[in-house]
């Protein structure tokens, strides 16, 4: 097989194999801390559509499980996209409405787990695992327990060694996660010998593999070559964007400062002659009408002629 992280798809085959539901009551359990037989005995694969109108992009969620007391999603993000954001986001709060039925005075909500896997670290932190809940900033009170974000940072996993890993508990989350990415040091087939739920994963895998008309993980450089090229083009047209509004300011301005000057130029030429008619008609001599409005002896002799004429 080859290395990288999973597709999307190949996840979602994954998770949603009926005969690997140990696999992901296993990790509900861990990650949830709740007792595994319990999640084992209600979990139910659920219709992954998160709406019905159809008008709305990614709609559909990669795996989603329900049972009596809660909602659970998985979601894979091989990059990070403010899209990918944005969606994860609206998948919890559109799983938190659509328990709200129209005419229902009182209701009680199952909680959202939003369980995203990603191929990077989202919060820069270097932990393996976050948890986000919506809280109050300063006293960081939680204002609903019913809605909860994982995010498993599966770069923490590519920088550990293979005997840390190795060392950990056959059930940790670390190894659970793991074959979520496949490692070039790794042979999961050896790694995972001896675990009987791991075995079956690991098998599923390789026959997803010998079957699959998609790469079955994603080319981690490549992936990185075409977030590069896409930065790249969202960075030119951004400059352009700016350049352009930059000089469509400086053209606004240019407009604005010669329409303000020529407005003003013009009721200084209309407030002279007003006033230097006034000065000519009340007797005052040429040099001091002249001397006063700093005006040409040719200006005097027209404006001159306009009072005598009348």
């Amino acid at each position: 097989m080859p290395y990288g992280f999973i597709n999307d798809r190949a996840a979602k085959l994954l998770l949603t194999d009926i005969n690997l539901r140990d696999y992901v009551c296993l990790i509900i359990s861990k990650l949830l801390k709740l007792n595994y037989e319990y999640v084992k005995n209600n979990l139910e694969l659920v219709h992954n559509g998160v709406n019905e109108n159809q008008n709305i992009k990614g709609k559909d969620t990669d795996a989603l499980f329900e049972n009596d007391y809660s909602v659970i999603n998985f979601e894979f993000n091989t990059e990070y996209k403010s899209a990918y954001i944005v969606k994860n986001n609206m998948y919890v709060f559109h799983l938190y409405l659509r328990q709200l039925k129209p005419g229902e005075k009182e209701r009680k909500i199952k909680p959202i787990y939003q369980i995203n896997v990603n191929n990077f670290d989202i919060y820069q932190k270097g932990e393996f695992i976050y948890k986000t809940q919506l809280c109050e900033t300063t006293y960081h009170c939680i204002r609903d327990n019913n809605l909860v974000i994982y995010d498993i940072n599966m770069d923490f996993l590519k920088k550990l060694s293979y005997n840390e890993i190795d060392g950990m508990p056959s059930d940790s989350l670390e190894k659970l996660f793991l074959i979520f990415y496949n490692r070039e040091d790794f042979n999961y087939e050896q790694f995972y010998d001896g675990n009987p739920i791991m075995e079956r994963v690991v098998k599923r895998l390789e026959e997803m593999w010998e079957n699959f008309d998609d790469m079955l993980y994603y080319d981690v450089e490549k992936l990185r070559k075409a977030a590069d090229d896409e930065a790249m083009k969202e960075t030119i047209e951004k400059q352009v964007a700016e350049k352009v509004e930059k000089r469509e300011k400086e053209i606004t301005k240019e407009i604005t400062q010669k329409v303000t000057d020529e407005v003003t130029q013009k009721v200084t030429d209309e407030v002279t002659v007003a006033i230097a008619l006034k000065m000519i008609k009340d007797g005052l001599s040429k040099q001091q009408v002249i001397n006063y409005l700093q005006i040409t002896d040719e200006e005097y002799e027209t404006l001159k002629r306009k009072v005598f004429d009348k």
